[in-house]
């Protein structure tokens, strides 16, 4: 991905020291703040519920690679749930609020279900949309019971599916991220855990 450039262009701009598209995911002492004051949990040892990446963007990158540099010798287990399987176990009305665009982003309210001809697509972040209090424009709209009852039924399915995945030096998790959920186990504040992590638009 570096040496073909495909790391989104934002990103190669704001690390102009890395190779393009390539993220550091290691604890930071101490962790790194978002604007609104929040901490990135790719920059801490705490557990990392699942999610999508980039659930703030517009059009989130399609691919997300994790690369295990040094795995955390206590916990920082990857945790990993399909789309498909979390969109399984959800009721029609669950489906049909989620695919209103009534969820908060920085850029405006978006839906976190899309039915394409390719499959469901999912951006999903629990904890953005529960920090949305603090992005702009955003405050004097509170979501609707059904939606927030939706958010819960999907994190809920999606533990019930999640897969474990223990990754060693070397290898390289490839996940499709409008249709996988991913995080970790929280690990130990004394460990050296280094992933490297490139997303392609």
């Amino acid at each position: 991905a570096a040496e073909l450039k495909i790391g989104r262009p934002d990103v190669r701009a704001a690390f102009p020291d890395r190779p393009p598209g390539m993220h550091v995911v290691r604890e930071l002492p101490p962790p790194t703040l978002n604007e609104f004051g929040h901490k990135m949990l790719s920059t801490t040892n705490d557990y990392f519920p699942l999610h999508t990446d980039e659930y703030y963007n517009d059009t989130p990158s399609r691919f997300v690679l994790l690369l295990c540099i040094t795995p955390a010798d206590d916990g920082g287990t990857t945790l990993v749930a399909h789309v498909d399987d979390i969109v399984g176990n959800l009721d029609a009305p669950t489906r049909s609020a989620l695919m209103q665009p009534t969820y908060p982003t920085p850029s405006g309210p978006k839906s976190i279900l899309e039915e394409t001809a390719d499959g469901w697509n999912m951006r999903f972040n629990e904890l953005e949309i529960r920090r949305a209090k603090d992005f702009i424009g955003v405050r004097s709209r509170p979501l609707p019971k059904e939606s927030i009852a939706a958010i819960v039924a999907v994190r809920e399915a999606a533990e019930r599916h999640m897969r474990r995945y223990d990754l060693r030096t070397g290898d390289c998790l490839v996940i499709q991220n409008n249709r996988t959920l991913h995080g970790r186990t929280e690990f130990s504040g004394k460990a050296r855990r280094l992933m490297k992590r490139v997303r392609i638009a």
